[in-house]
């Protein structure tokens, strides 16, 4: 007797799977009669669901396939199968199967970056994890000072190179999107490139990059639901452009030489 569950409706031999709260996990019971007679009044009770299976003869196999809503907490689901032999005896058999809840991230990274004045850098976008893949997502991005800094444009990852979109730049609050339309990024990936933002330091001072994740959703169509850590970007003075440069010079040991 084995339960198995995925996410992906597959006949698979997981115990345990990583899924996001809301998504659709299907569960796999298979009982095979392995002994050297007919199984009578066979029946498998699935966390309080009995399913009665009457007989199974030996060498065959019985299997069911289901599914269910996960829900907002870690859940084991416990499956029992019961059966009697020809000769009087009864088997019980008991298999458990699981998933765990895991809230994925939406960020900017590095967390902070230091710009100089009229300098640009890149900062990335990235998804933590994806468990059962990624479909797609719409961003809003907002500078909290959106004098201090411009976005000038926006790059996106190979696996979205059939669809994206995004609003106008350079600007200030802006919005992204893309659709991962040959399904390249599979379940179970990490740090999931989203963007590349180009940023300008415009004036000296400090802006927080916030996102707000209008739209993430796994390969099934399940909202991801993410959690969206701010990025920081700190403009610094910068000192002036040396002719036949287009960058002015940087201290990249701190000594100010």
């Amino acid at each position: 007797f084995m339960k198995s569950i995925s996410v992906d409706n597959a006949t698979s031999v997981d115990t345990s799977v990583n899924v996001t709260a809301g998504s659709t996990v299907y569960y796999n019971l298979t009982v095979k009669n392995t002994g050297d007679c007919t199984l009578s009044s066979v029946n498998v009770n699935d966390d309080g669901s009995v399913t009665t299976v009457h007989f199974i003869d030996p060498g065959i196999t019985w299997k069911q396939y289901f599914s269910k809503t996960a829900g907002s907490v870690n859940h084991t689901n416990t499956a029992t199968a019961r059966g009697t032999s020809a000769y009087g005896s009864t088997s019980i058999i008991t298999d458990n199967a699981s998933y765990r809840i895991i809230k994925p991230t939406v960020m900017i990274q590095p967390a902070l970056t230091e710009i100089y004045q009229k300098s640009t850098k890149t900062v990335n976008i990235v998804l933590d994890e994806a468990p059962s893949g990624l479909w797609g997502y719409t961003l809003t991005i907002t500078p909290t000072n959106p004098p201090v800094t411009e976005v000038l444009s926006v790059t996106y990852p190979a696996w979205a190179e059939q669809f994206q979109l995004n609003s106008t730049l350079p600007g200030d609050t802006f919005w992204i999107k893309a659709y991962d339309m040959s399904n390249l990024v599979k379940p179970g990936a990490k740090n999931v490139l989203l963007a590349t933002l180009t940023v300008r330091g415009d004036v000296s001072g400090t802006t927080a990059f916030n996102i707000q994740a209008d739209l993430v959703d796994d390969d099934f169509g399940n909202p991801l639901s993410p959690i969206t850590v701010p990025g920081t970007i700190r403009v610094v003075p910068g000192v002036a452009t040396l002719p036949g440069y287009t960058t002015p010079p940087m201290d990249p040991d701190g000594d100010s030489i």
